[in-house]
Order: C-alpha cells, then sequence, then structure tokens
C-alpha cells in the first residue's frame, strides 16, 4: 500500500487542525485598534522534544495546552522544539493589518503558518538566518497578518534557540505598531550611541593619563555595547546582515568578554591588593574562570555558552558589588561610586539571567534591565573615573607645591631658626613667669587656711600707704577661748577648727577686701569698700555671727566666739605698723570687756 502524498497529509492536517482549533478555544476577536495585545493568556502550547513533527501533524495533535505555568512565553533554557497555536478572528468594519512582535531578538527561528480555509500562509525570522530573508525586516522577529472583515485564521508558531527560549509577544494594529518601533529603534539607538560616546571620551582620556583602568573601563564599555547591540538586533539589522552565525554568537561572546574585563578592572580601580587582599586573590580566581566562559562562548557549544554567561554575569555583579562595598568600607578612593555603577549593573543582569532561566516574568521592565542597568552603570563609572583623573591633578598639584616649597626653603631657614630661638625663648619666659606665680602664691598664702599671710598683707599695706586712694578699715579678729580648744581636743582639731573659722570669715567679706591670718589665732580683715561706720559695723557683726556658729569636731561640738578691734587709715597714721597696733589695743578692749564683741579704737 502506497503512502500518503505529503499534499494529502497537509490537507488532512488542514482540516483536523481547523477543527481542532475552533473546538478547542474561542479565537481572539480582533478590532482593528490593538496596541501591545499580549499573546501569552491567548495562545496554547505543545512541546515537540525531538524536533520533528510537521505542520500537518501539529495540527493533529491533541496536545496543546494552555500557557499557565509560562503566561509570558518564557521558557527559559530547552532544547525542546515549542508550537504555539492562536485561533484568530477579524471583527473590524474593513481589511485590517495587524504585526505579530516577538520581543526577545535572540531566538534562532520563528516560524508562522497562517491557516484558513484558504489554504496557508508561511512566515518566518529569527538571528538564525541572513536578515534578508526575514519576511518582516525589522530588528525583532516580526510576523504581518491581513484579515478581512469577519475572516478567521488559526495561526501555528514553531520555535527553536539554542539560548534561551523568551516568546513573549504582543499584536498590534499596523498603525500603532510602526509608532511603537519608532520608539524602540530610538531607545536604542541612544543606549548605543551613548555607548560610543563614553568609550570615546574614556579613550581620548587614557591617551592624556595612561592610566591602565581607563583602559580597562573603555573594553568593557565597548564588549558590553556589543553584546546589547546583538541581544536587540540592531546588530543583525545594521552590522552583520549576512552573517547570522557570528552574531548568534558574539551575543555571548560579547557579555562574557565585559564580565572578564569588569573583573580585571574592579582590581585596578579598587587597588584591592592594597585595601582587600582576601577579594583580591578571590577577583583573580574569577577572572581566570571568566577566561574560561569566554573560551566556552567562542568555542563551544552555544547553549552552554548562554548559561555559563549568565550565571558568570550575576556571580561577577554580585562579587564586584561585594568587594566594592569592602573598599568602601576601607576608605578606598572611587569605592561608592563604583558600588552604586554595580549595583544597577547588579539588578539588570539579575532580572535579565532569572528571566533567561524563565524563573520570573517577562515584561517591559525585565526584558529591558540589562541595557537600563548597563547604561546607567557606564554613566556612573565614567563619573568615577572622572572623579579619580580630579584626584591625579590634586596629587599632581600637591607635588608642585611640595617642590615650590623645596626651593624656598633654603631662603626660610634663618627666618625658621630665628622664629624658633625666639618661640623656646618666649616658652621657657612663660615657664618661669608661671613658676614664678606659683612660688608667690605659695609665699603669700597660709598654708593652713587658704587666706593670705603676713607676707601678703605686708605687701597690701605697702601700696596702700604709697597712695592712700581709699579709706581703708582693718579689723583684728581674735578668737575667744581657742587655748581651750587645742588644750581639750588637741592640736589637730584645733587646726581644723582654724580652717573652719578662716573660711566662714572669708564668706563674710567682700570681693575687694583682704582677708589674712597672722598667726595662731589671730585673723585680720581689711575692706576699702567700707566707706561708712555703720558698713564696718555690719561687717563687723556678720564676721562675729559667723564665727559663733557652732563647729562639729570628733567629740562633739565647739562653740567659738571672735573678739574684733576696728581701726581705720586717717591723715596722721604713719604706717601700717602703727595701724594694727590701734586695731590690737581695741581688740583688746573687746576681750576686757567680755569678748563677743567689736570696739573701735579711738581717734
Amino acid at each position: 500500500m502506497r503512502r500518503p502524498s505529503f499534499l494529502c497529509r497537509l490537507l488532512t492536517g488542514l482540516a483536523a487542525g481547523l477543527l481542532a482549533g475552533w473546538a478547542a478555544a474561542a479565537p481572539l476577536e480582533l478590532q482593528g485598534d490593538e496596541s501591545d495585545l499580549r499573546l501569552g493568556p491567548q495562545v496554547d502550547v505543545l512541546r515537540d522534544p525531538d524536533g520533528r513533527l510537521g505542520l500537518a501533524e501539529v495540527m493533529a495533535a491533541d496536545g496543546f495546552a494552555p500557557a499557565r505555568d509560562h503566561p509570558d512565553l518564557s521558557f527559559g533554557y530547552t532544547a525542546d522544539v515549542l508550537w504555539l497555536r492562536l485561533p484568530v478572528v477579524s471583527r473590524a468594519p474593513r481589511t485590517q493589518a495587524w504585526r505579530i512582535e516577538f520581543e526577545y531578538a535572540t531566538v534562532d527561528r520563528i516560524e508562522v503558518y497562517a491557516v484558513s480555509d484558504r489554504g496557508m500562509e508561511r512566515q518566518r525570522s529569527g538571528d538564525r538566518m541572513r536578515f534578508a530573508e526575514r519576511s518582516y525586516a525589522h530588528r525583532n522577529p516580526v510576523f504581518a497578518l491581513q484579515l478581512d472583515p469577519g475572516e478567521r485564521r488559526t495561526l501555528y508558531i514553531r520555535a527553536e534557540s539554542q539560548g534561551t527560549m523568551t516568546l513573549s509577544s504582543a499584536l498590534w494594529s499596523d498603525r500603532r505598531f510602526r509608532a511603537h518601533s519608532e520608539a524602540q529603534y530610538t531607545a536604542n539607538a541612544l543606549y548605543v550611541g551613548t555607548a560610543l560616546a563614553l568609550a570615546l571620551y574614556n579613550l581620548l582620556l587614557f591617551s592624556v593619563l595612561r592610566e591602565r583602568s581607563i583602559l580597562l573601563y573603555v573594553g568593557f564599555v565597548l564588549c558590553f555595547a556589543t553584546a546589547v547591540t546583538a541581544m536587540t538586533g540592531l546588530g543583525a539589522q545594521f552590522l552583520w546582515p549576512n552573517a547570522f552565525e557570528f552574531g548568534n554568537r558574539l551575543l555571548g561572546v560579547g557579555f562574557a568578554a565585559s564580565s572578564l574585563l569588569a573583573a580585571i578592572y574592579a582590581r585596578t580601580y579598587l587597588d584591592t591588593a592594597r585595601h582587600a587582599p582576601g577579594w583580591h586573590r578571590l577577583l583573580g580566581v574569577l577572572v581566570v574562570a571568566h577566561a574560561l566562559v569566554l573560551s566556552v562562548a567562542v568555542f563551544g557549544p552555544l547553549r552552554l555558552g548562554f548559561q555559563l554567561m549568565s550565571g558568570g554575569g550575576v556571580l561577577n555583579a554580585i562579587l564586584i558589588f561585594s568587594v566594592g562595598i569592602v573598599c568602601a568600607w576601607r576608605g578606598a578612593p572611587g569605592a561608592r561610586i563604583l558600588v552604586l555603577a554595580w549595583f544597577a549593573l547588579l539588578f539588570g543582569a539579575m532580572l535579565t539571567a532569572l528571566r533567561n532561566f524563565g524563573l520570573i516574568p517577562n515584561n517591559v521592565l525585565t526584558a529591558n534591565a540589562m541595557p537600563i542597568g548597563s547604561a546607567l552603570e557606564m554613566l556612573l563609572l565614567s563619573f568615577g573615573l572622572a572623579a579619580r583623573f580630579n584626584e591625579l591633578k590634586r596629587q599632581k598639584a600637591e607635588a608642585q607645591a611640595q617642590l615650590l616649597a623645596a626651593q624656598q626653603a633654603a631662603l626660610q631657614t634663618a627666618r625658621e631658626h630665628e622664629e624658633t630661638l625666639a618661640r623656646h625663648v618666649a616658652e621657657r619666659t612663660e615657664q618661669l613667669e608661671a613658676a614664678n606665680a606659683r612660688l608667690h602664691e605659695l609665699a603669700t598664702r597660709d598654708a593652713l587656711t587658704g587666706l593670705a599671710n603676713r607676707v601678703a598683707l605686708e605687701s597690701y599695706f605697702r601700696e596702700a600707704f604709697e597712695h592712700r586712694r581709699d579709706p581703708l578699715r582693718v579689723l583684728l579678729i581674735d578668737l575667744d577661748g581657742f587655748k581651750h580648744v587645742n588644750d581639750r581636743y588637741g592640736h589637730g582639731v584645733g587646726d581644723r577648727v582654724l580652717a573652719d573659722v578662716a573660711r566662714r570669715i572669708r564668706d563674710s567679706v567682700g570681693h575687694r577686701d583682704i582677708a589674712a591670718r597672722l598667726g595662731g589665732d589671730e585673723f585680720v580683715v581689711v575692706t576699702p569698700e567700707a566707706r561708712s561706720e555703720i558698713a564696718v559695723r555690719a561687717l563687723s557683726d556678720r564676721i562675729r555671727s559667723a564665727v559663733a556658729q557652732p563647729i562639729r569636731v570628733d567629740d562633739g561640738v565647739v562653740h567659738i566666739t571672735a573678739s574684733i578691734g576696728v581701726a581705720g587709715l586717717d591723715a596722721d597714721t604713719a604706717d601700717a605698723r602703727e595701724l594694727l597696733m590701734r586695731a590690737d589695743r581695741a581688740m583688746y578692749a573687746a576681750k576686757v570687756s567680755g569678748g563677743n564683741r567689736s570696739h573701735w579704737a579711738e581717734g
């Protein structure tokens, strides 16, 4: 028995497919003004692990299932051929054109079969064919769909890829798609132009500074921009339209090379050998690993190269981000900018890798995460290099200033010696004055009570008698019954009583008054402020009242009173000795009168 011809099988499949498609799901109704209509929730998926199924067999198959597990049609790295089924019907009032765009440009091959009762139309695209062979001239796989009012078709879409199988797609009306496409081309051109401008600017900067980190940065930017150009489909459309094998491999090679250069750049830019030796060695291991990944991307299987490139990119971003934090913590110049830049790239790389493995949904953010993150990273790293350049300028200016200072040092030597000698003399003078002040303090203060002593009192009287500007009043104070305190409690308690009495006298006088201890239990207060007899009597009463307050000692309470003799400086007073003698006679008169009272000296 002869086997059915291909035409018979195709016609049988068409009929079975139409019946199965219309029976399985309601068709997607198109109104004519669709904008970014996501196809994930609308399609059914069939896996073909061996890749042997033809259209007729797929149309007759009953293994299609809704894409519930992959609503964004991102299937990660898979060797399966995938078939998508989408029935559509036009509800537009006139013949209308639509466009179906697959948003990931590096899918190897996509074929669309539009089946209707009038037959079948086939279109194809993908980065494994020459650009001129694509059914629609666009950087992404794009397919045209034209329907008459009420016309029904079932779309069977066959996709295979050695890279990530990301089939996220959208349906647009022709008018809206043109505006969307122009915006996307503009954004991608802006990205490439920015990368080239940064590379050229820093290349010129390298020609002046000859700093290795700048050259590494230029290499990183060019490799990364080349990979993104391949990923977005711009390279296949404008740079290598006929070298599809080269362009397909260039995606993995560009990202692997940029990761290798980034690891070397981080070691140089951060000076990890000095700031983080342990991380320096770890980055060295990472460099070797990236070199191996690059060799696989150049010579090895494409799928393995893509998988190693994606995983290595995430690992690279995490490690460089971590070492940047460590170096920033340890004060490495420019490390904070690198951390911020690598955070942007890390975020983009992680989203892209997770989307490539099918672990997160494919959307506008995840689809463009790598270009957006890398653009921010390139700009920030350029700022970092500019900051490094400014630091070099500052260091050069400092070196020139040091040279100028060295040239002037000989002229300044004599002056510096002079200034040093004068400073030493001044310091020694200050030390001597401080020592003299301390000696004077010791010589003019009573050691027990802290009051002025006889020496200080005599000095004060000499100056007072030379100028005679202020009307002095002298109060000579003698403690009543102090000998009894010494006899009963001992000289130790007696000294404590004297110190307490001295404190009370000092607290009773004014800030310009002089309180002194003549010796034993005799004290003197000289007051230039008390100009009237009433004021002097008030001062005398305050002193006697303060002294008369009980004084607590170890074995009880001591009661002390004071007899005070008051004498004033007048024109007939010859000297301090005479003044004190008059006050002493007045004090003695107070004691004879019973003590604890004040007595004024007679004119």
